[in-house]
């Protein structure tokens, strides 16, 4: 397995064919290192809670063009704010 933790609290999980993405909120973006098209491959994106910093509706809408086929898991809450 391989984890890759970008800024604050985005974390990629790999192995295999699996790619889970965890909480790319706006702070993995924020120093231009990172840009949500980067994340390529991605099989599942977690967002764990429903805090600023956890999760970007824009990110993600980028991140899923990429990968249209990955699943997005959350709690009620933020799921309501992903719609």
């Amino acid at each position: 397995m391989k984890i890759s933790k970008y800024i604050h609290s985005c974390i990629l999980l790999e192995k295999k064919t699996e790619r889970l993405l965890i909480d790319p909120g706006p702070f993995t973006f924020i120093d231009g290192t990172v840009k949500a098209g980067d994340f390529k491959g991605v099989t599942t994106i977690l967002f764990t809670h429903k805090h600023y910093d956890h999760y970007d509706i824009d990110a993600l809408k980028e991140i899923l063009q990429h990968n249209p086929e990955a699943r997005v898991f959350t709690n009620r809450s933020t799921a309501g704010d992903l719609q």
